[in-house]
């Protein structure tokens, strides 16, 4: 049996919208969450973008 050790990694999201700006922070183990932002959050009902997502990425240690 082998056992695989995945590291996670720290995601520090900024959302800025034409509003106001969040910071929130993910912990994952790969970029996927912070991808799901970035596509469905700052989208309005006719599909237009509405914000910008980014996010930095750290490894846990």
């Amino acid at each position: 049996m082998f056992v695989i050790k995945r590291s996670r990694k720290r995601y520090l999201v900024t959302i800025e919208s034409n509003v106001q700006t969040i910071v929130i922070l993910v912990i994952a183990i790969d970029d996927g969450m912070c991808r799901i932002l970035r596509n469905h959050l700052l989208v309005d009902d006719n599909g237009n973008k509405i914000g910008k997502v980014s996010f930095t990425e750290t490894v846990l240690g």
